[in-house]
């Protein structure tokens, strides 16, 4: 079963990248934070929204109103 929340090590392997660039992510809002006392957590649901969004930019995509 896969976790619905990861730490931000974990995220970052997940996006590819690292965590400082993971980090100034989650200060900007493109990514969702959650914490949890003095834990910083991630949705896999929001990593998955992440790049669903950043690939539709990367198409062009992010223009088109839908029908």
């Amino acid at each position: 079963m896969e976790p619905e929340l990861v730490d931000v090590d974990a995220a970052a392997r997940l996006l590819g990248i690292g965590r400082t660039a993971l980090y100034a992510l989650l200060r900007q809002g493109e990514i969702p934070v959650i914490k949890i006392g003095r834990s910083t957590r991630v949705s896999v649901v929001s990593l998955r929204d992440f790049i669903e969004r950043k690939e539709a930019e990367a198409m062009g995509l992010d223009s088109i109103s839908p029908v």
